[in-house]
């Protein structure tokens, strides 16, 4: 097969970066000659972009259009290099033909042809500073132009890689900062058709932390546990560890503090029957006597060394009566049992101590009775005998 390439037309769209006006790819058209005639058929077109008309290495391509429609010798093909080998430098474009089908190595054409700017391309190229002069008016911008002065809907995702956003300041500190000269300064998150306000907090690139609002309450989430861990309702209760607050302040667990902990009406514990368990007997004497050989003293913590307070360690507590979560604390419920069950304790040893007096003194009378009754027959024989004795010295 003997085949010639005349180029008829070759135009290089969008060679300019600075004005994204065209596309990178252009189109060439060409005639193939097959054996001296005009070709018809079915090719296999390669092309590659070289920096000299012969010789080297190219610098762009090779792209294969397989196959390429040939009709009466005219041909177009669409090619796209990128806009990488446009750099403004001269460039030439090789072109290799096989016919279609064929294994065979694309044979090269003698000639590679020069790749020129159109003067459309040549005018886009200036674009950016040279040959523009004057203003573009408003009405003439594309809708999706987005003005500096006026309200301005943006859809898709709206990415700001580095620089810090200022609403109401031309100096933001951080990368969001939204200031008001007077009033406030309101960030508004709204859920409207049923769904949810949320602001989420994120660690490299993964869900930590989220505030999350209903017509009822705000709560504090955490995407580790799946679960709200604090919440705030409308009623102005605020739950730690539940999402129904009862009081303004409902915890659901435990609460340690590090000072002190002051209520005007003292301090309420869940102590209703139908929130315990497993009830177990209680020996108030035996909690007496433990109570009474626990050892007890004067000490200061030490984050606060200047007040002193009494009472036992937690572990002397624990390992007496075996109540409470661990050895580092003493559970008020607990301390408040451990002195009911001692007072009732010592109420039974006194009220023992109390019959045992009462049995004595009751034998004691009983004791003293039978002697004033011995006594007093004792008298009434003695006067017997002294009458009948004063009688008979008569």
């Amino acid at each position: 097969m003997k085949t010639k390439l005349l180029p008829v037309l070759c135009s290089l769209l969008s060679l300019p970066a600075a004005i994204d006006a065209q596309t990178t790819a252009f189109t060439y058209q060409g005639r193939l000659a097959d054996g001296g005639a005009p070709a018809t058929g079915n090719y296999d077109l390669q092309f590659a972009v070289f920096s000299a008309p012969t010789g080297g290495s190219p610098v762009a391509g090779p792209l294969t259009n397989a196959p390429t429609a040939v009709s009466n010798g005219l041909f177009t093909v669409t090619l796209d290099f990128g806009a990488a080998p446009f750099t403004g430098a001269d460039l030439w474009l090789e072109i290799g033909v096989r016919t279609s089908g064929s294994v065979a190595a694309h044979t090269p054409l003698v000639t590679r042809q020069a790749l020129t700017p159109t003067p459309y391309a040549i005018y886009a190229r200036g674009a950016n500073a040279v040959g523009i002069t004057g203003t573009v008016p408003d009405s003439r911008l594309s809708a999706n132009v987005a003005l500096r002065a006026g309200g301005n809907a943006f859809t898709g995702h709206q990415t700001v890689m580095s620089g810090n956003v200022g609403i109401g300041t031309t100096a933001p500190s951080g990368q969001l900062e939204i200031t008001s000269a007077g009033g406030e300064a309101n960030l508004h998150v709204n859920g409207i058709n049923g769904s949810t306000p949320v602001i989420r907090l994120m660690k490299e690139g993964i869900l930590k932390w989220g505030w999350l609002a209903s017509a009822e309450q705000m709560g504090f989430h955490s995407y580790d546990a799946n679960t709200p861990v604090m919440v705030l309702d409308i009623r102005a209760n605020v739950g730690i560890g539940t999402t129904a607050p009862e009081e303004r302040l409902h915890v659901g667990g435990n609460i340690r503090a590090s000072g002190s902990i002051c209520a005007n009406n003292g301090v309420n514990c869940v102590s209703d029957r139908n929130a315990k368990r497993e009830f177990a007997p209680v020996n108030s004497r035996d909690v007496l006597e433990k109570v009474a050989a626990l050892p007890l003293s004067t000490w200061s913590y030490i984050t606060d060394p200047n007040v002193r307070h009494l009472g036992p360690t937690a572990q002397d507590f624990r390992t007496a009566f075996a109540v409470g979560k661990d050895e580092k604390s003493i559970a008020t419920v607990d301390a408040d049992g451990v002195a009911l069950a001692a007072i009732q304790g010592l109420n039974q040893k006194v009220e023992d101590a109390s019959q045992r007096s009462e049995d004595r003194i009751q034998k004691l009378e009983a004791e003293n009775a039978e002697l004033k009754q011995s006594v007093a027959e004792l008298r009434e024989l003695v006067g017997k005998l002294a009458a009948k004795s004063n009688g008979g010295a008569r």
